[in-house]
């Protein structure tokens, strides 16, 4: 009698701990994946930006170079 409710003590807290165990996990995932997610949105404004003063740089080169012609 004592040792079938022993038993099923560990039983119960076993799946206690599994159940809380796998909450805990999968809240860190969660967590985890929205801070990645912020992460590669601020990569890809960062990048826009770059790409935006490349072309402004390339523009005005190739504004430069066309005067230059212009003038020879």
């Amino acid at each position: 009698m004592l040792g079938d409710l022993l038993y099923l003590l560990i039983i119960i807290s076993l799946l206690l701990l599994f159940s809380v165990s796998l909450g805990l996990f999968i809240k860190r995932r969660t967590k985890n994946q929205s801070i990645k997610t912020e992460s590669l949105r601020n990569i890809e404004e960062k990048l826009d930006r770059l790409i935006e003063v490349l072309e402004k740089k390339r523009t005005n080169i190739i504004q430069l170079t066309g005067a230059l012609v212009v003038q020879q």
